[in-house]
Formats: C-alpha cells, structure tokens, sequence
C-alpha cells in the first residue's frame, strides 16, 4: 500500500508540472485549454514539489510525509477550481490521497502523545550508573529463580533501569480471527512507568492503540484510524492488571529487574517459585514456572482482568515461552503467548515475536 501511495502522488505530482512549462512556455500542452499565468505556473510547481516530497517520505518510511502531501492538495485542488474545464479530474486523485494522508496525521497526533509521554520519562532519569549484579545478590532467590538469572546471563551486567522492546505478532478478540500488529513499548522499572503503542489493521481498518501506566494508574486507548475511539478504559482494575503485565515484563524481558526488594519471593519447588511484587499500594502474585535448563516457561496470575464486551472480568491470565535467542546482551525467550484461562477453556489471545531489545542508556538512544 506505502508503494502505491507513493506512486499515485509521483503521477499526480507529475502531472502538475504541466500547469508550471505551460505557465513558461516550456513546451506545447494541447491537454492545458486555459491560459496559465506565470504566478499561477509557480503555485502549479509548488504544488508538484509539495506531492512529490510527500512521496520520497513515504519511501523513506517517515511518519511525516503527510504533511507536505496535505498541503499539497489543498493547494492541488484550488489550482483545479481555477482550471476546472482541464484539471477537474484531478479532484479524484486528491480525495483519494486525502483519504490516505488524514489517517496518517490523525496516527502520527496519536501517537505523539506516546512519544511525549516517553521523553518526559526519560528527561525524569537520572545519570547514575546501576550497579552490577553479583552472586550474592542472588542468594536469597529461590533456586529455579537464581538458575533463570544465571542462564539469561544477568549475573556480572548493570541492573536494568529502562527497557526498549519491539515486537510484531498477532492479537484477537474472543470468537474472532487473529490480526498481525507491530508494537513497541518503554519502561522505567524504578518508578515504574510502561508506554506501550501498537500499529495494527483490524476488519481491513488501521487501528492503534496505546497503553499508559505511571504513577500507579493506568489507561487503554484504542482508536480506529487512529481517530475513532473504540476502547477507551481505566480505573482500579485496569491499575491492578496493568501491574500484573508490568510485573510480566520484568519476568520475560528484563530478568536482572528480579532482584528487587519490591518483590516478596516464596519457593515451592526445583522448577517452581511464587512471586508477590509490589508496586505502591497495588500488590499482585504471580506462580513462575521453570524448565531444567533453566528457562521459565510460564508465568502464571490470578491478579489480571480481561475485557470482555467492553467490560473487565477476572480470569487466570499465562504467558508460555519458548524459544530463547540472545537479545542485548540477554538470553530471552523470543516467543510467547498470552492466554486466558475463561471457564469454557484456554483462549490464546495474543501471539508474540520479540525483534529487538535495548536496556540502559541504549534504550534512551534509539
């Protein structure tokens, strides 16, 4: 789709050009009836400059090019108001560009405020240096924990303070077909915060959503053409399940964040071990299971909400791992589900693939 878009605004672009050699007598346009005065022969060049910088940043895959291509046909179209006897088709083009480039701003003002809300967190950082895990720091986890930690290699690197993660995967509601989604998302596990953005096409629609958790509270947004509410939530239980997922992440992606005094450790057995982490006055738990090589395969919590009909309800919630790569100086497992555990049965929701990872001062920098 970028491709085409690309190509219908170079056409369009192009064809603009015409109206300027005409206004210059640059050569002889049988199509043009009207005569084209030269300062409407510039406003024809600027108009083709505008929808053809508008295709090169589309190329270039940049979330702006709708700026210049929006500017460009409002300027398009008044130049064809003025030759309407020659130019009117070109009324075509310019609302089947406008129908492509209003989504992409009504996106890129969405999700400026993830961007905002991201820069701020990071301007709040400070420059410390963290400091480095030790065996010691190690010695009051339960075993299967300390072998996890170990074998991820947390042991000799910084305790993370902040994380950058990227992932594509596939999403769905219950009785409905999976959609592919990209996401990335921004943590700070000291105070803690979680900005999370997710791009995805859903019926053959462009849909974004944004989940926000700071200060203890946090709120879903999800937006049809990133301009049409369609899920709009927070509120106590939402606080709480978004703790559980923040908790999730420290377990799945960023294992050197389980050395903290905010989490209340209980050994049950070699391949198991509950966790109770605290954040302000919410407190969820949550059971960790372990394989013998050492990687948890499972997280399981009772603390989380699922939406269902528009309304959170309580339910078991687990994320399966599998497949361990090497992510950032890490051993991560690369692919995960997320599961609800409902009364008529297991229900796979989500489907993820990690693509990248960034701690510390990398994850500032991308």
């Amino acid at each position: 789709m970028r491709y085409l878009i690309a190509l219908l605004l170079s056409l369009h672009g192009t064809l603009h050009l015409m109206g300027f050699a005409k206004a210059f007598s640059l050569g002889n346009f049988g199509a043009i009836s009207s005569p084209i005065s030269k300062n409407f022969g510039l406003a024809w060049l600027i108009a083709a400059l505008l929808l053809l910088a508008a295709a090169a940043l589309m190329l270039l895959q940049q979330d702006t090019w709708w700026a210049p291509a929006l500017g460009g046909l409002l300027l398009s179209q008044i130049l064809v108001f003025g030759a309407w006897s020659d130019a009117r088709w070109g009324t075509v083009a310019n609302l089947l560009l406008l129908a492509a480039a209003l989504p992409a701003f009504a996106e890129w003002r969405f999700e400026s405020q993830y961007r905002a809300d991201v820069q701020g967190q990071f301007q709040r950082i400070g420059k410390e240096k963290e400091a480095v895990i030790s065996a010691a720091d190690l010695a009051q986890l339960p075993p299967p924990v300390q072998r996890y930690l170990y074998y991820t290699g947390c042991v000799g690197k910084a305790k993370v303070r902040q994380m950058r993660v990227r992932f594509n995967g596939h999403m769905r509601e219950k009785d409905k077909n999976f959609f592919a989604f990209q996401s990335e998302q921004v943590k700070d596990f000291k105070t803690p915060a979680r900005y999370f953005f997710m791009r995805a096409t859903v019926n053959g629609l462009p849909t974004t959503g944004y989940h926000r958790f700071a200060g203890g509270h946090a709120s879903m947004n999800i937006r049809v053409l990133s301009a049409i509410p369609v899920v709009q939530s927070r509120g106590g239980e939402l606080d709480q399940a978004e703790t559980v997922t923040f908790f999730n992440d420290m377990c799945v992606l960023a294992p050197a964040t389980l050395v903290d005094t905010r989490i209340r450790w209980e050994a049950i057995d070699d391949a198991s071990a509950k966790a109770y982490f605290t954040n302000g006055s919410t407190t969820i738990s949550a059971l960790l299971l372990f394989n013998k090589n050492g990687e948890l395969v499972n997280f399981i919590s009772d603390d989380r909400f699922a939406m269902n009909a528009g309304k959170l309800e309580q339910h078991r919630f687990s994320t399966p791992l599998s497949e361990y790569k090497w992510f950032g100086g890490y051993r991560l497992a690369s692919k995960g589900e997320a599961v609800w555990h409902y009364p008529d049965g297991l229900f796979s929701y989500g489907e993820f693939e990690l693509q990248s990872v960034a701690y510390n001062e990398a994850a500032v920098q991308l």
